[in-house]
């Protein structure tokens, strides 16, 4: 494996000699630093002390096992969005059936919609856990909702090469909103879900999924696994078993009602959440991650929405990418 760092020069600081550094990563690091700073925070994640809407920073991870960071790599966010892909396959991979039987692939217009249409939305990412939920009951692989929170957990951390944890301030501060609670309770008026299963236990394991905490190296690595269909690019190890079917997801939904304009412009899937982290990953070559909390009017990372654009109109394609 190999790492190479490079966090932004103070005014006292050299920088540090480019012959160090590979060329291509050179680029993208000077392509990053002309990027926006413009944007508001997520007005709930804004009151939490240990977010500064100053952080930024970006990783990629190759299939082949290197890492390359910039800026505030290390710094921990809730991946809360973002986290849901891979949530997805863990589902996939357990229970080895179409998913889509219950949680359709169209976008919701409306976003607050009860219909599980998204699995990366509120409504889609319940139905996940009620599934999940409902499976382990059956084949008995977890007696508690601490067990269950283990393995997603356990899972979670391989992935990321990284004993992950919960971003306890994120995860206090969502537990107070009672919007997937109604929601839930909304599904099952409809009929889209059963009420055997209480809604304490769903949305509890709801909000844990959530707020996982990764920061851009584990995130970068995470993507980078996706790219390398579901082989750790770091510790060569099959974490999943992925299908074409999230690649075809994410290109469908992962960016809501901007996906069509994003695949149009970059090629390439991506997903972002409220916290600001978002990854893109190109199949057989590598994972990107960007961080930072500054979002625009659509509630998309202004930097890394951006980001991406300049690398596309500087290299042409993502598989150009040469590092």
């Amino acid at each position: 494996m190999t790492i190479l760092l490079k966090k932004k020069s103070s005014p006292k600081e050299k920088n540090p000699s480019k012959k160090t550094l590979n060329t291509t990563f050179d680029i993208l690091v000077e392509i990053f630093n002309q990027t926006s700073e413009a944007g508001d925070q997520d007005k709930l994640l804004s009151k939490l002390r240990t977010i500064s809407p100053t952080h930024a920073a970006f990783s990629i991870c190759t299939v082949e096992g290197k890492v390359f960071n910039y800026g505030d790599f290390e710094q921990p966010f809730p991946l809360k969005e973002c986290a849901w892909p891979f949530f997805y396959i863990y589902l996939l991979n357990l229970l080895d059936t179409n998913i889509h039987s219950k949680i359709g692939k169209q976008v919701a217009q409306d976003k607050n919609t009860i219909e599980p249409v998204n699995p990366f939305i509120m409504s889609g990412e319940l139905s996940c856990v009620e599934m999940f939920i409902r499976h382990a009951v059956k084949k008995n692989i977890g007696s508690n909702d601490i067990q269950l929170l283990e393995l997603i957990l356990k899972y979670f951390s391989n992935i990321a090469e990284s004993s992950l944890t919960h971003h306890l301030p994120s995860l206090l501060s969502d537990q107070m909103d009672e919007q997937p609670k109604e929601l839930l309770k909304a599904m099952i008026k409809e009929g889209y879900l059963n009420e055997d299963i209480s809604i304490e236990k769903i949305t509890s394991l709801f909000y844990q999924i959530n707020n996982i905490c990764a920061n851009t190296k584990t995130l970068s690595m995470m993507a980078a696994t996706l790219a390398f269909d579901g082989i750790s690019p770091i510790s060569q190890k099959r974490i999943f078993k992925t299908s074409a079917e999230i690649y075809t997801l994410l290109c469908e939904v992962g960016l809501g009602e901007y996906t069509n304009t994003w695949i149009a412009d970059i090629g390439y899937p991506a997903i972002s959440s409220k916290s600001g982290c978002m990854f893109i990953f190109i199949p057989g070559q590598l994972g990107l991650s960007i961080y930072s909390p500054l979002l625009n009017e659509s509630n998309f990372p202004t930097k890394g929405i951006e980001f991406c654009k300049l690398i596309k109109e500087r290299f042409g394609d993502f598989s150009e990418l040469q590092l």
